[in-house]
């Protein structure tokens, strides 16, 4: 792989809050949602970014996005790590929750928040970031937080009521069962379309 920094139109060394930086600028042009290629060049944004994040190659500062290296240098400066979740919006923090915030992985961007309703909860806050689904079952004693990567999702569809006041998402993986997604508002539903399809088998399989 090329220079990551160079990837990122960086000079080598800068800090955690430029490459950041960098990386969302980039990812608002390149994004599948946006770009017209097939994503490649958006899969070299983000192998470059998360090569400088695992290197702890970016000089400490204070960044907008937080990373394991500098969760490690702002905890041995203060002795606390930084909030889950501590490179979203405050909006969004707000939307997800703490039991959503702790299932995210470092640097996992949330792109899109419905509430819906499965077989087995009328109450769901569903979530789409960009490498998979989580959702939390409200009113599940445990394991109240699930995920289905895209990595694994053979197809998605949409289904309508019959005066189109509400719409159900329907994923499928390539092994199991299909899940649903129902109750929701229709936009919402369209919304989730347009973030999951372009995504559909990209990325890596939970181990």
């Amino acid at each position: 792989m090329s220079d990551p920094y160079a990837v990122l139109g960086l000079r080598p060394g800068a800090t955690e809050g430029e490459v950041a930086v960098a990386y969302r600028e980039l990812a608002k042009v390149h994004h599948p949602d946006r770009a017209r290629d097939d994503g490649e060049r958006m899969r070299v944004i983000n192998s470059a970014y998360d090569e400088i994040v695992r290197a702890g190659r970016a000089v400490t500062a204070t960044p907008p996005r937080s990373g394991p290296s500098t969760t490690t240098a702002r905890t041995a400066r203060t002795g606390t790590a930084p909030p889950p979740g501590a490179w979203l919006s405050p909006t969004v923090r707000r939307q997800l929750g703490r039991e959503l915030l702790d299932s995210l992985q470092p640097h996992e961007d949330v792109l899109l928040v419905a509430d819906a309703s499965t077989w087995d909860s009328p109450s769901v806050r569903l979530i789409a970031t960009d490498r998979r689904l989580l959702w939390l079952r409200d009113d599940a004693p445990v394991a109240r937080v699930r995920f289905m990567s895209y990595a694994v999702l053979e197809n998605v569809e949409a289904r309508w009521s019959r005066r189109g006041r509400q719409a159900e998402l329907r994923v499928k993986p390539r092994e199991g069962r299909r899940l649903s997604f129902a109750a929701m508002a229709p936009e919402a539903v369209q919304a989730l379309l347009r973030v999951v399809r372009p995504r559909l088998g990209v990325g890596s399989a939970p181990a």
